[in-house]
């Protein structure tokens, strides 16, 4: 089977990042794989699950989370980190649980490594204080965890890249 090669600093920055083939959406294996393999080129310091209280819209969803992102970036690069280009790079899972409630699994990190930088536990009370449970693991395997959020595009679930993976990864 022949595997997705997604190549970031080849794409011109005003094609979106979710354009795949067309009739790949029949092949869900290899929309699977392509994400692996993509997410996979990445050394992820946090893998992390957020959930939310209550029932909420994907809006909502989205605005808390990007504030949740919002603290997290001005501790590490003060008040100004967006206008600089700087901040964490984020890779977003969204799924939708049985409850019918948005729970999002990301994999995250920064040019120096997050768990010198911030504490887990800080970024977990925060995610608890905007909007409900937060769980933020070292990931064991890279490979397991890239594997775990590609999966959740094939059940109808999204990724969502940050726009600073895209300057990171002219970096590496």
């Amino acid at each position: 089977m022949e595997s997705i090669a997604l190549n970031l600093e080849s794409l011109p920055s005003e094609v979106p990042l979710c354009l795949l083939p067309i009739g790949i959406e029949s092949q869900p294996d290899l929309i699977r794989e392509g994400w692996v393999d993509m997410l996979g080129r990445y050394q992820w310091d946090w893998f992390v699950t957020l959930t939310f209280r209550n029932c909420i819209h994907p809006e909502a969803a989205e605005k808390r989370f990007r504030c949740w992102l919002n603290v997290l970036n001005r501790k590490l690069y003060g008040r100004n980190w967006s206008k600089h280009g700087q901040g964490v790079y984020w890779a977003k899972a969204l799924e939708w649980q049985k409850r019918n409630v948005i729970h999002f699994h990301l994999l995250m990190s920064d040019v120096q490594n997050l768990n010198e930088t911030l504490r887990r536990l800080d970024a977990m009370d925060k995610w608890r204080h905007f909007a409900g449970f937060a769980r933020i693991e070292v990931p064991k395997q890279q490979d397991c965890v890239a594997g775990y959020c590609a999966k959740y595009v094939i059940k109808g679930g999204e990724i969502e890249l940050s726009p600073t993976l895209r300057s990171y990864a002219r970096q590496v």
